[in-house]
């Protein structure tokens, strides 16, 4: 017992506690202090599509621990299929989701409590791979298109380019099933003559002179938004802090991309599973020269109400809904506010 109270008498002495507390500004000032304890951070869960080379634009600021500097503890969870990914944010598995906002326009005509509320990848890097018989649109009349799943963003993007040209869907056959890499191998294998993918996986028609690119998405759709992030209104009325957090920490992020080229080369290798940067290197430099980062998370309305008109022409909306019901640039604001405003 006496032995127990010098032991209580010690750890309570304020030398011990000065010395603890000089201790810890100490490594603090050589950045050696310990990473903050989850307990007190805010948990965070944004469902995100297949990762690959391009999803290090969203990885970067969970590397960089920014979202921890902020006082969150955020995960990005991989969920196949776009519509998917929709399902999980309505449940409650997840806080937001980061994907085209096709769908989600949809489910919110439907009744769903779910906003856009920035966008960090607007520019489109989809392209159409085609068999080289394929020489234009109107072509596809007749032909197998793979996708991965009705109304996901290869199924909007095809369905959204027959429209376009005035082709009805009942024109080709959709077979659906196949993420972004096994689409183009569909294609280069036969098993389908059409598939809209992102320009990353040019490379693996190199070899294949029976496949080739027919167009780009960003020319024919200027105004197509890639990704925004999506989040349901119980966090948005809940936790408007912790949303606004989360922006923050995601611009702070690309806007990291954009300033450490070699680094974020070595992310995109890494998560696509390259063994060379060099493999990936030409895609980082594709998204900075065309501008398909938006290092403010500025989604504008005239591209939201582009992608409803989009839905209403393929019946998938029956109409244009008020732009306060779909989206909130509340956030993005603050975010810039924090963060002041990127000028390229």
């Amino acid at each position: 017992r006496v032995k127990m109270e010098r032991r209580m008498k010690m750890k309570t002495h304020p030398v011990v506690w000065f010395g603890l507390v000089f201790l810890g500004l100490a490594l603090a000032a050589l950045g050696l202090a310990p990473a903050a304890s989850a307990q007190g951070l805010a948990k965070w869960k944004t469902g995100i599509v297949e990762v690959k080379a391009d999803s290090a634009f969203e990885y970067i600021a969970v590397e960089k621990g920014y979202y921890r500097e902020l006082g969150v503890d955020a995960e990005l969870v991989p969920i196949r299929g776009g519509v998917n990914i929709v399902k999980a944010l309505l449940a409650g598995h997840v806080d937001a989701i980061e994907m085209g906002p096709g769908p989600s326009l949809v489910a919110i005509e439907k009744g769903a409590k779910i906003k856009v509320v920035g966008a960090a990848l607007t520019g489109m890097p989809h392209v159409l791979y085609v068999r080289k018989e394929i020489n234009s649109v109107r072509d596809l009349v007749g032909r197998v298109v793979i996708t991965s799943s009705v109304g996901a963003l290869p199924y909007e993007l095809v369905t959204g380019l027959l429209d376009k040209h005035g082709i009805g869907l009942d024109k080709v056959r959709f077979l659906a099933g196949a993420e972004e890499a096994d689409r183009v191998r569909s294609v280069i294998a036969g098993r389908a003559d059409v598939a809209a993918s992102s320009i990353e996986f040019k490379p693996l028609i190199a070899q294949h002179p029976d496949v080739k690119v027919l167009l780009s998405f960003a020319r024919e759709f200027p105004n197509w938004v890639r990704m925004t992030v999506i989040a349901s209104e119980k966090n948005i009325q809940e936790r408007p802090e912790v949303v606004t957090k989360v922006l923050t920490a995601h611009a702070k992020g690309i806007r990291y991309a954009l300033a450490h080229r070699d680094e974020t080369v070595a992310l995109m290798a890494k998560l696509a599973r390259r063994q060379h940067a060099q493999e990936v290197d030409w895609l980082y430099d594709f998204f900075v020269e065309n501008q398909l980062l938006e290092p403010n998370l500025y989604v504008s309305p005239e591209a939201v109400n582009f992608l409803q008109q989009l839905n209403v022409k393929t019946k998938r909306q029956s109409r244009v809904l008020p732009l306060d019901q779909v989206a909130t640039w509340e956030f993005q604001k603050k975010a810039v506010a924090t963060l002041g405003e990127y000028r390229r």
